[in-house]
């Protein structure tokens, strides 16, 4: 068998927004960290206060957006590239082999490779666009209630199985 495990992976928490003014920054451009944002109710939708961590650690709020908070106008956010880590992964697959001799130079050999053995689930990495709106001095930018923060899929399959048969002659 094969096991292998990760850490997660590092991604950008971006704005959605062009708000330093740049050409082209909407899908790079940063927020602002604000470690000590209390709880907020944004459109029906509750985050809780951010007590210097941002990382929730669940698929429907892997990281917490009221941890972030709009530049002014013109400038770059605070917070860093790369600054959040996502899921770990995990995954353990296994083959079992029976090779039966037929005849002095024929053997037959069965296969069972079986993937992601446990059935675990590895989750991909977050929607990191923290805010909708558009760009403009006076703007204020919302929670992009819809996504941010939330993981749509898994990254590794369910549990696979295949079978083989092999003549070796």
């Amino acid at each position: 068998g094969i096991w292998s495990a990760s850490t997660g992976l590092p991604f950008n928490i971006t704005d959605g927004v062009d708000v330093s003014n740049q050409i082209n920054a909407t899908a790079t451009a940063r927020p602002n960290y604000a470690p000590n944002n209390p709880a907020v109710t944004v459109n029906g939708v509750s985050y809780p206060a951010c007590n210097n961590n941002p990382i929730v650690g669940n698929a429907t709020l892997w990281f917490n957006p009221n941890c972030f908070s709009q530049q002014a106008f013109g400038t770059l956010g605070n917070f860093g590239r790369e600054g959040l880590i996502g899921p770990g992964l995990q995954d353990v697959d296994m083959a079992l082999l029976k090779t039966t001799k037929i005849r002095e130079n024929m053997t037959l050999q069965f296969r069972a490779e079986i993937f992601n053995i446990f059935n675990h689930t590895n989750l991909s990495l977050p929607y990191a666009t923290v805010f909708t709106g558009s760009a403009s001095p006076t703007a204020i930018l919302t929670y992009n209630t819809a996504t941010a923060g939330q993981i749509p899929t898994a990254a590794v399959p369910s549990r696979e199985i295949q079978f083989g048969l092999k003549l070796i002659f």
